[in-house]
């Protein structure tokens, strides 16, 4: 009828191992979406690697004797490899938009490049270590500063670093 103790003591390790079974299964879907999210910033960083490297900053070209010799800016490609498709957005000493600066390929390393007496022009860029005066960051400038610099890095991807320094992926274009 009711059945026999070992049936019963049968019965209840049979509940109790399915029980068990459910508890782990639970536990295995909890690790297994810790390990997935996991991976996932993992693989973001690993996308962002090299565009936390590409950066931009106004500086100035001072003499031995601690005079200006010409404003610009620096890009800085601290990665090992190219960028492609640069443009990069900066405003004067009255704080008014200049010309972008644009490249079709910005090799690794710091580029110094001056305003020219055209005032919507640039000079070609040049490395930092090229130049026997010495190139100064413009930390405190309200005014000359870079707005936007956008890029398209080595796994073609494409990237716009703000005014605040926040990066930010663009969305690609079909």
């Amino acid at each position: 009828m009711i059945g026999t103790s070992p049936e019963w003591i049968s019965a209840f390790a049979a509940v109790g191992a399915l029980v068990a079974a459910t508890g782990a299964a639970l536990q295995a879907k909890s690790l297994f979406q810790v390990e997935s999210a996991r991976d996932q910033a993992a693989a973001q960083n690993r996308k962002r690697t090299q565009a936390r490297a590409i950066s931009a900053w106004v500086a100035a070209e001072i003499d031995a004797d601690d005079r200006e010799c010409s404003y610009g800016m620096v890009i800085s490609n601290s990665s090992s490899e190219m960028i492609f498709d640069v443009r990069v957005e900066i405003t004067g000493k009255a704080g008014e938009p200049l010309s972008p600066a644009t490249f079709t390929v910005l090799p690794p390393g710091d580029y110094y490049l001056a305003e020219t007496a055209e005032k919507w022009v640039w000079s070609y860029p040049s490395e930092i270590g090229s130049f026997e005066n010495e190139i100064r960051p413009i930390t405190k400038s309200k005014r000359r500063r870079i707005t936007s610099l956008a890029f398209r890095d080595s796994d073609d991807v494409r990237w716009r670093r703000f005014e605040s320094g926040t990066l930010q992926e663009l969305a690609t274009t079909s």
